[in-house]
């Protein structure tokens, strides 16, 4: 996930702030540089979890030139990472949010294995 490319790496419903046709992105305190594709590997389990399908989720992605250089190995890790950060917010988040973060473990999950299907088909032998 290397490079020079600032990214937020927290693009969440609540950072995205729509005024008119602008959107805004609000809560740069995890920002980072890293590869220029990161943050969309990171939105798209969101997408996921927002009720997109992953096939939909990977179209819209791929009009962004950005994401059709993306390695397919490191969005699906990144991707797994992110499933398990939601987990671990899922078990210590208050009542309120538990919830909200069980949707984005099960979105990343689902497009963890649309990822797995799709760009490693036949490696699970069957599983």
């Amino acid at each position: 996930m290397a490079g020079d490319t600032l990214q937020h790496c927290n693009l969440t419903p609540d950072h995205l702030l729509i005024n008119g046709g602008l959107i805004y992105v609000t809560g740069w305190s995890r920002a980072a540089r890293a590869a220029d594709w990161a943050d969309l590997a990171l939105l798209a389990p969101l997408l996921v979890a927002e009720g997109h399908h992953p096939e939909e989720a990977e179209q819209l992605l791929a009009e962004l030139p950005v994401w059709n250089r993306a390695p397919r190995q490191g969005v699906a890790g990144l991707a797994a990472l992110s499933a398990l950060a939601h987990m671990h917010d899922a078990r210590s988040a208050l009542n309120g949010k538990r919830q909200l973060y069980a949707c984005r473990v099960k979105g990343g999950l689902l497009w963890l294995e649309h990822l797995v299907d799709r760009y490693l088909p036949g490696t699970c032998g069957g599983c």
